[in-house]
């Protein structure tokens, strides 16, 4: 609300930022997302667009991926889906000095994702599936092998969950 939605007269960055961190801090799921995706990215909140349509004012937000991290782990501690998967990004990217790659506790987590119906882990795994996973070509080593009716089964139910893309996947097989 005051970060925009309640229109000009009621706009104030600074109690709107204030209040997004107050709400992660209590856990609340939706607040602790925004924060980690701001965290890791970078970027303004808050603050108007003029008449060229750029954005002006707002509160600059710096990179913090070690604090982005914390939020999406507090999600993924609560067993909540977009926590867990976001979990399973970072720890299938790997972030220099805060999270080292760890490919199978990433699959960990988008697996308890998709259990909670989230459609892009569903999807994520479906496409590991899809194609297999060899991380390291000069190794024998097969870090997902690839099984069609996996890749089938987790792209349905990205379809049931509304992610159009899937539902492609699936007509293709």
């Amino acid at each position: 609300f005051y970060l925009g939605a309640g229109g000009p007269e009621k706009q104030n960055d600074a109690k709107g930022y204030d209040l997004l961190k107050q709400e992660a801090k209590d856990g609340n799921a939706t607040a602790l997302d925004t924060l980690g995706t701001l965290y890791l990215q970078g970027g303004k909140v808050g603050g108007k667009t003029d008449a060229k349509g750029e954005k002006v004012g707002g509160i600059d937000v710096k990179a913090d991926p070690k604090a982005a991290v914390a939020q999406f782990e507090e999600l993924a501690k609560a067993n909540n889906a977009v926590g867990l998967r976001k979990m399973g990004g970072v720890y299938e990217q790997g972030i220099e000095g805060v999270v080292a790659k760890d490919f199978q506790k990433a699959v960990e987590n988008y697996v308890k994702a998709a259990q909670g119906n989230d459609a892009l882990a569903q999807f994520r795994l479906g496409s590991m599936y899809d194609s297999g996973v060899r991380l390291d070509p000069k190794s024998d080593k097969i870090e997902v092998a690839p099984n069609a009716a996996a890749a089938l089964s987790y792209y349905k139910l990205a379809t049931q969950n509304g992610m159009a893309i899937a539902g492609y996947n699936v007509g293709i097989f």
